[in-house]
């Protein structure tokens, strides 16, 4: 009576592949996990004026998300302060009322309008574009 006390080459080309399938499968979702993956920041950031602008119908007040470029956050709400991640570079584009030096204030108002902004977010080359209309105030992601 013999025994087997090692794999065939077949169950070892067969743990392998199915290794590979693994890892070609969870790499993808790993990498675009990262917080500072813009399409993420984009994500956040819309779903944030998206909840202010409700926030702003539903109360029936003027609410605002308040922009500080050189920490390079914003606050929204009851003083959710949201960091974007430093390799990541911020850009407004505000009516004149909304911005000075470092800062910038988007405003929503009770009748579903904003003050309008333009947000671009830049890292390694790759550039999104939020833009929040003024009339409707619905927000939108260019690519």
């Amino acid at each position: 009576m013999t025994s087997n006390k090692g794999f065939t080459l077949i169950e070892l080309l067969v743990v392998i592949m199915v290794m590979s399938i693994i890892s070609s499968l969870v790499i993808p979702y790993y990498k675009s996990g990262k917080k500072s993956d813009l399409n993420n920041i984009s994500r956040r950031l819309v779903s944030n004026f998206r909840y202010v602008r409700s926030d702003a119908i539903r109360s029936g007040k003027k609410k605002e998300v308040l922009f500080d470029l050189s920490k390079n956050h914003y606050v929204y709400g009851e003083k959710k302060v949201v960091h974007i991640p430093d390799e990541v570079r911020l850009r407004l584009m505000l009516d004149w009322r909304g911005i000075s030096e470092n800062t910038g204030r988007l405003e929503f108002y009770p009748d579903g309008s904003s003050s309008g902004a333009t947000v671009e977010l830049e890292k390694d080359g790759k550039y999104l574009t939020i833009v929040v209309t003024w009339l409707s105030g619905n927000v939108t992601v260019r690519k």
